[in-house]
């Protein structure tokens, strides 16, 4: 007699038997027969025959599962779920397959998607062009390939309006003797920022900063822009570097000029040209010609000009005025106001060989002297000499020509006239 459906083996018809009764041979090989075609239905422990029909297992547990191994009780296979088998080592889930073709492990308390070849393409779509690298897309769940990171032979490429975010604290470090190129710069030069270098950018240059040498930039240039305006020069060796606030720039016509002030606490040495819309202050030195120092320093100064102030020496000492001192024939001072004032005139003063010359007025003034004797000549119609003693007080008034111009006199007044008389002289005592 078969086995039932839950596998329990009963004896066939003709049993028991009964204690006293002759054993026949009907039942006997009858019986006997059933009994071995039961036991060749059971499996072989020592793995005679197989399986003739699905082999079920008890659903089991992560610990105990239902196939495991002689040496190793917790680990193996188990059905936790319907649709849910799960591998398990020493108690722990490892790996799991499930409906719809998801196989998973389980690491760092998260179930992750294996890729298997037979369904890759539901996961990671094929590429269309070389160097591609794929890019994980979340809504769908999937790989696909991106041209925004691409790799060859020779290094990597990022394209994307995105560009390129490093972060942390590594920074970037270039290593190879090409050294750091940007897409579109000039030869062996280099371009960062909104259009920087963005047309024709000239060889060996650096374009940096929205604007920067947008067009044309010249030779061996450097350029740093955050203005936002338009930053860019076509000559060769430039140099502009521009904020909101001011500028510093060269070339080779107009060299080194500043469009704000420059401040300086030590020494300006010029062999050239110094040229300032606005205030030059020393209270150290500018070799050439001496501002500020005590003694003039050697060397030629070419032009000191300056539209505003020229200071020299510090305000605030007391016996320590500085010195110009030019040596070279028919040198010049020129002071040129900003505006016309009741006080203020446009005036030359001079300083050459035969004397001192002014086209306006020369004012004396002051309550002390430095020197015993001071004598200031200026020439007029004739010569006019005064010596101060060493307390400041007029010792002395004279001239060599006085009275060649009818009309000539001396006046002394607190303040100078607004329009000064041509023919008169005036002593300014406040």
């Amino acid at each position: 007699m078969p086995r039932n459906a839950s596998g329990t083996y009963s004896l066939p018809t003709g049993n028991p038997v009964e204690s006293g009764t002759v054993i026949q041979s009907t039942w006997a090989n009858s019986t006997l027969n059933d009994v071995a075609s039961a036991l060749t239905d059971s499996l072989s422990r020592a793995g005679s025959g197989g399986m003739l029909a699905p082999f079920y297992f008890t659903n089991g547990t992560v610990s105990q599962p239902s196939i495991s191994f002689t040496t190793e009780n917790g680990s193996g296979l188990y059905l936790p779920f319907a649709t849910d088998v799960r591998m398990t080592i020493t108690g722990t889930d490892v790996m799991r397959w499930s409906a719809g073709g998801v196989a998973q492990i389980y690491k760092n308390s998260i179930w992750e998607n294996i890729l298997i070849s037979s369904d890759i393409g539901s996961f990671v779509n094929p590429g269309t062009a070389d160097t591609q690298t794929l890019r994980w897309d979340n809504d769908n769940l999937k790989w696909i390939p991106s041209d925004v990171l691409k790799t060859g032979l020779t290094g990597v490429t990022v394209n994307g309006s995105g560009g390129l975010l490093v972060q942390g604290t590594g920074g970037i470090s270039v290593t190879g003797a090409a050294g750091l190129l940007s897409t579109g710069a000039g030869t062996n030069s280099f371009r960062a920022g909104t259009s920087a270098g963005s047309d024709n950018q000239g060889a060996n240059s650096i374009a940096i900063g929205q604007l920067a040498g947008e067009t044309d930039q010249g030779a061996n240039g450097i350029i740093i822009n955050s203005s936002g305006s338009v930053l860019n020069d076509t000559t060769v060796g430039h140099i502009h570097i521009a904020s909101d606030l001011a500028s510093i720039n060269y070339n080779d016509t107009d060299k080194f000029t500043f469009n704000n002030n420059v401040n300086v606490t030590g020494d300006i040495t010029a062999t050239g040209t110094i040229t300032a819309t606005g205030t030059i202050t020393a209270t150290n030195g500018i070799v050439g010609s001496s501002i500020g120092a005590t003694t003039p320093s050697t060397g030629a100064f070419t032009t000191l000009t300056a539209t505003g102030n020229i200071t020299v020496g510090p305000e605030d000492a007391v016996d320590q005025g500085g010195q110009i001192e030019y040596l070279a024939p028919n040198d010049t001072i020129t002071w040129v106001t900003e505006a016309t004032g009741a006080d203020e005139f446009t005036s030359s003063f001079h300083i050459r060989p035969e004397g001192i010359h002014t086209s306006g007025a020369l004012i004396l003034g002051g309550t002390t002297a430095s020197n015993n004797q001071q004598a200031i000549e200026m020439y007029t119609t004739g010569t006019l000499r005064v010596s101060i003693d060493n307390v400041g007080i007029v010792k002395g008034l004279w001239s060599d020509t006085l009275g060649a111009n009818a009309d000539s006199q001396f006046q002394v007044v607190a303040a100078l006239p607004a329009t000064p008389d041509t023919d008169t002289i005036y002593f300014v005592v406040p």
